[in-house]
């Protein structure tokens, strides 16, 4: 009888482990999708004036740069998004609109029609900043959510992460 319960217990950190995947990856999604609602509210604008005023017009592009790389270390490291891909895909939209030229013009012009998608259909429902609502939710969600898995990982087994 005792044999059982170790495979019990395997089977159960098995599915921990599948949960805290789908998590992760789920907090991912919703981390891109505030990212994208942001870029064109009040945070992205905050965004565009910080790196605006900078003296140095290859900052925006450098962080953008960066924030990319971070996102691909930190995804090809475990194949589980964490705090650093979160972050970047959170804010890479906001720092591209932040970019001169044709980049940060058609990433800007892009969150410009989902902010007015979104208005259009949820801002009956929910008010003219739908989009902003949105922004927050998702971001906020994100970060709790990504919270809650790397406090689930962190308490898993070495053999089962």
């Amino acid at each position: 009888m005792r044999g059982g319960g170790g495979a019990f217990r395997a089977k159960i950190a098995a599915a921990q482990e599948k949960g805290v995947l789908v998590l992760a990856w789920l907090s991912f999604i919703v981390a891109i999708a505030g990212g994208a609602f942001a870029a064109d509210t009040f945070i992205g604008d905050i965004v565009r004036k910080i790196l605006g005023a900078l003296p140095w017009p290859w900052v925006a592009p450098m962080l953008l740069f960066v924030a990319f790389i971070a996102m691909v270390i930190d995804l090809m490291l475990d194949l589980v998004p964490n705090r650093a891909a979160l972050t970047s895909v959170m804010v890479m939209p906001s720092v591209a609109t932040a970019v001169d030229g044709k980049l940060g013009a058609s990433i800007l012009d892009w969150a410009g029609e989902i902010r007015r998608v979104v208005d259009e259909n949820l801002g009956p429902w929910i008010g003219a900043t739908a989009t902003v609502g949105m922004a927050l939710t998702c971001l906020i969600g994100a970060h709790f959510m990504a919270k809650r898995v790397i406090t689930k990982s962190a308490g898993m087994p070495a053999g089962v992460r």
